[in-house]
């Protein structure tokens, strides 16, 4: 004999039972899916903001590499410049003594020409 139809919608109730709660599952996994992503994408915002703050520091650390390589140029100008005046200072303080050794002869010399022209006198 045939079925009635509330045999046979008792039959279906619990493989609809079933499918509702997989339905269930499958939109809280949804939802899950979804946090997750909304999470991911504001992680992502973090991290770009971030990797711009880093390209900056990358820049400006450039721009210092470029700054202490003058810095070392001047400082290599400097110790040139250093050893230079000191050499300067050497061949001043030569000359100075050279001109002393000279000074003294002159004036002995003229001292003993002018001793020589009051005795002969």
């Amino acid at each position: 004999m045939a079925k009635s139809p509330t045999e046979l919608l008792a039959e279906f109730a619990p493989a609809v039972a079933t499918l509702g709660t997989r339905l269930d599952t499958v939109e809280r996994s949804i939802d899950g899916l979804t946090r997750r992503q909304a999470d991911g994408g504001a992680t992502h915002q973090s991290l770009h903001g971030e990797v711009i703050a880093l390209r900056e520091q990358i820049e400006m650390l450039n721009r210092w590499k470029i700054e202490i390589g003058s810095l070392v140029d001047i400082r290599t100008d400097m110790a040139v410049m250093k050893r230079d005046v000191g050499e300067l200072r050497t061949a001043k303080d030569q000359w100075t003594q050279r001109l002393w050794n000279l000074v003294g002869p002159l004036i002995g010399a003229g001292c003993g020409a002018l001793l020589t022209w009051a005795l002969r006198r």
